[in-house]
């Protein structure tokens, strides 16, 4: 935690997750002492979460599902974590941690929304559903192979599927919206 103070020391508002390998409150833990151990790491992490204004995720929401982020045995712990800034902390929307099939820790993620974002930003999260008509448009179906093959270079974890969806998700919605234009304008 020496290393990641001077990182938390400026002026921009932050977004800070990981794996922090430690537990601030006996609440985030099963099995063993519901006492936070008093190690030298969760003694650094709750001074920085002072120093410089962050707030869990956690805090401002009213429920929250599952707690726990890692899994061993019987014991469980809420280690990885999302700090934000407090005057992001407004913003926090939601928050969950998946389990995922190649680590003994969750993915952690957050989705925060603030005034002004744009239409198709805040609507991302939104269900949808596909024109089936897309698939026989060359242009999608390129678009999609594009975002497959980039996929694959990149590999395939956890993130870069996340934002795999959503290049043809965003393409759909372009070729629809086009398509629907040049259809307006032809009556």
């Amino acid at each position: 935690f020496l290393r990641l103070r001077p990182l938390l020391d400026t002026p921009a508002a932050l977004v800070v997750g990981g794996d922090f390998n430690c537990v601030l409150d006996g609440r985030d833990r099963v099995r063993g002492s519901a006492v936070p151990r008093a190690d030298m790491g969760a003694a650094a992490l709750r001074d920085a979460v002072r120093d410089f204004d962050l707030v869990d995720v956690t805090e401002m929401l009213d429920t929250f599902s599952p707690r726990f982020t890692r899994w061993r045995g019987t014991s469980q712990a809420r280690l990885d974590r999302v700090y934000v800034s407090g005057e992001l902390s407004g913003g926090v929307a939601t928050y969950d941690a998946k389990i995922v099939a190649f680590s003994d820790h969750g993915f952690v993620s957050t989705v925060m929304k603030f005034d002004g974002l744009r239409g198709d930003q805040a609507r991302r999260d939104a269900p949808w559903k596909m024109n089936a008509s897309l698939l026989d448009s060359e242009e999608f179906i390129e678009e999609t192979r594009r975002a497959l093959q980039n996929l694959e270079e990149g590999g395939a974890d956890a993130v870069s599927w996340e934002e795999f969806k959503i290049k043809p998700r965003d393409a759909a919605c372009a070729l629809g919206r086009r398509r629907g234009a040049e259809e307006r304008q032809a009556r």
